[in-house]
């Protein structure tokens, strides 16, 4: 980008994490669910952590120890889930994820999904805020 103003206004808004620490935290959070990991993706959020899974639970999780009981609920009802991210967006301490989800229970096929996740993080570099959103196009 060229334009100075443009440019003052993206370095304005620059956060306290770097891109690769924002993305390397991204990556380990997905790649949890393929491991059924959840100690993992628990252990990267805050402890006030709203965590908002519009395709799966509607009232949000809020805090840590929530959020780690809702992981566990998916482990435990034989949910198997794969997340690939396609394109992270970083702005500032935050990032927007489009996500390709691919999730099923033994002998049931595969349902595949095009998620946006958006990831907020604190200056400590926990995710405070988590929501998921799917294109409704994906039920039809």
């Amino acid at each position: 980008m060229k334009n100075p103003l443009a440019l003052k206004q993206i370095n304005d808004a620059r956060g306290t994490l770097s891109r690769e620490q924002i993305e390397r935290k991204v990556r380990d959070f997905q790649a949890s669910y393929a491991n059924k990991d959840w100690q993992t993706r628990a252990a990267l959020l805050s402890n006030d952590v709203v965590f908002e899974d519009t395709v799966g639970v509607p009232p949000p999780a809020i805090g840590r120890e929530a959020a780690a009981e809702y992981f566990q609920s998916v482990i435990a009802y034989g949910i198997n889930v794969n997340m690939t991210a396609e394109k992270i967006i970083v702005m500032g301490n935050e990032s927007f994820v489009l996500t390709r989800a691919i999730w099923w229970k033994d002998g049931d096929e595969p349902e595949r999904l095009l998620l946006i996740q958006n990831f907020k993080f604190n200056d400590d570099g926990e995710m405070c805020h988590i929501r998921i959103a799917y294109d409704e196009g994906c039920l039809e």
